[in-house]
């Protein structure tokens, strides 16, 4: 078999090369067409991605390979909206594929896919700066829903990785609140300069355990992707409310954004 890249290159003709017809104005004017790039070292997973995505009318598979540094030498890397890419490949982890295209095409959003359900396998693609992670068993419904959520500008994590996520948060939380108490006992000994100044973890994470019960839980959910409207609807308040808690904690925890938090919230 054949393990060499393929290049879709856009047709103004009717263009039924894997499936899709990229010369159809009719669909193209119902929905903006999402350009995707898979990168996977076994050639049987990226044809079981590939006939899962091939049939969606806004997807376009510009991009197959099973080698990171052919990702990212492509030519087509200015038009990719998504790329999915594979945690381990022999040369070179996805989290650093994920983070040489940060820095190369910014404008392209990962999801990391793995066949390992490991948290550190998680956590290094969220510090790589994956807007998503899914296990590879997850269904096809959800790959499809993940792929279009990253490309509108969301995050998408499978409903494990979001407990693992709640899980390491959680137990965060509760190491910090420890740490915090303590820094309270030690600045009452009267060597409060020093203490901060010897402490070996950043102050931002000190300052998650003087959070109230309520906007640590709200930054515990926001840190494992929930949108607003679902943190709104666990916690019982307008999106409006989530929105101005956020705007607090980030600013209290020196974070710009939710996957920064889920980041200092694991470290």
């Amino acid at each position: 078999m054949n393990s060499e890249p393929f290049l879709i290159e856009p047709s103004d003709e009717n263009d039924e090369s894997h499936g899709t017809s990229v010369g159809d104005d009719t669909v193209c004017c119902e929905s903006p067409v999402i350009n995707l790039m898979i990168v996977d070292d076994q050639e049987l997973v990226r044809a079981g991605i590939e006939s899962i995505l091939e049939y969606e009318d806004d997807f376009r598979i510009l991009f197959s390979t099973e080698s990171p540094s052919k990702a990212l030498e492509s030519q087509v890397l200015p038009q990719i909206d998504v790329a999915l890419i594979d945690s381990r490949m022999p040369e070179m982890p996805g989290s650093e594929l994920i983070a040489r295209l940060r820095k190369s095409a910014p404008h392209i959003r990962s999801i990391m896919l793995t066949a390992f359900d490991e948290d550190d396998n998680l956590v290094a693609s969220i510090k790589a700066g994956a807007a998503g992670h899914l296990l590879k068993d997850a269904s096809a419904d959800e790959i499809i829903d993940a792929i279009r959520r990253v490309a509108a500008g969301g995050q998408a994590f499978g409903e494990a990785e979001t407990e693992r996520l709640v899980g390491l948060v959680a137990a965060q939380g509760d190491g910090i609140a420890e740490q915090g108490r303590r820094s309270r006992g030690e600045e009452q000994s009267g060597s409060e300069k020093s203490d901060r100044q010897s402490d070996t973890s950043p102050s931002s994470l000190a300052e998650f355990g003087e959070l109230s019960e309520e906007n640590q839980r709200i930054a515990s959910m926001a840190a494992t992707g929930k949108t607003n409207r679902e943190i709104a609807a666990a916690v019982c308040m307008s999106t409006g409310t989530v929105r101005n808690h956020l705007s607090s904690i980030f600013s209290l925890l020196g974070v710009r954004n939710r996957t920064e938090l889920a980041v200092l919230l694991h470290d």
